[in-house]
């Protein structure tokens, strides 16, 4: 491979319960490509709770870039631009940790996430969809934002992989 990866994991303490305010998790700073992991599990059916990823703390879905959501309907979904959609159906049962990885491009305004329901395979929940609209033009993300709008989720295990664009160094023996 011709870059490494560095892994930073993000000091947060513990887990993150969703609630009617906003929670806002710092993360490092990321202004190229790079993935974050999470794990969240819904705390009742029928909930309708995003987590997503922020230039500074988030205090509206506005700020957010990059958004997975458990929703009302109990699948999983995904913001692609203006509106919310899944590349597929991916039910959510109440109390099952689903791992997500969100891979990030922050230059070309891009995200893929996928989820992995516990004891199942990773699945693709969205491809190469557009940030939110409102942040069609972010430059950086440093924040995970979490909240919800009827039921919880709790989000845990935050870890940010920002790939390594030093060149590789080449010496003659």
């Amino acid at each position: 491979s011709d870059s490494a990866t560095v892994t930073v994991s993000t000091p947060a303490a513990g887990c993150v319960r969703s609630g009617s305010a906003w929670s806002n998790v710092p993360i490092a700073s990321q202004s190229g490509k790079f993935s974050i992991e999470f794990d969240a599990t819904p705390n009742a059916a029928g909930m309708d709770g995003v987590t997503g990823l922020s230039n500074g703390p988030a205090d509206a879905y506005t700020d957010l870039a990059a958004i997975v959501r458990f929703y009302t309907n109990n699948f999983i979904d995904a913001r692609k631009g203006g509106s919310y959609s899944a590349s597929a159906r991916i039910p959510y049962t109440p109390g099952v940790t689903y791992h997500f990885r969100l891979v990030v491009d922050i230059p070309a305004h891009r995200y893929t996430a996928y989820v992995k329901p516990a004891g199942q395979a990773e699945q693709l929940l969205a491809s190469n969809f557009a940030f939110r609209t409102q942040q069609a033009a972010v430059s950086q993300l440093n924040h995970v934002g979490i909240r919800r709008q009827s039921g919880s989720h709790t989000v845990c295990n935050i870890l940010v992989s920002a790939a390594d664009t030093t060149p590789p160094v080449i010496s003659a023996v």
